[in-house]
């Protein structure tokens, strides 16, 4: 194999991979061989830079991950439900940053409180289930 097949088939592998990091995994080329392979302009990819505020509530607002589930996991078609460690998990927030949020009046379409068992379930569900239990 060639180098330049070699650098070929790394590319293809890690095709967001840097120039100068397909360079260091494929011994005796540069990043500017790689830049000749990609075809680029410029001898180096310039790298990523940092991360977006998204990236970071996606991971870090609890608020906004259970928002995003509930239009996932409990869309008016889903006949589904979860109890609340479920949808937790489904959710992927630790227990102790859960509770907080997950009781908040915004989410209350979605919750059914019985007792010490919460229920998560699409509105249209959720209006089925207390009918069915007179509440």
């Amino acid at each position: 194999m060639t180098l330049d097949e070699k650098i070929a088939a790394s590319i293809a592998r890690n095709p967001s991979a840097s120039n100068s990091t397909i360079a260091k995994n494929i011994k005796s080329s540069t990043a500017g061989d790689v830049a000749r392979v990609r075809g680029d302009c410029s001898p180096a990819t310039p790298a990523k830079s940092g991360k977006t505020l998204e990236a970071f509530r996606a991971v870090h607002d609890v608020m906004h991950i259970i928002e995003r589930n509930v239009g996932i996991h409990l869309k008016e078609s889903a006949e589904r439900y979860f109890t609340d460690h479920e949808f937790r998990e489904v959710c992927g927030v630790p227990g102790g940053n859960w509770r907080r949020f997950a009781d908040d009046a915004s989410f209350a379409e979605y919750r059914l409180v019985r007792g010490q068992h919460n229920l998560w379930a699409s509105k249209k569900m959720i209006r089925e289930m207390r009918r069915i239990l007179g509440i």
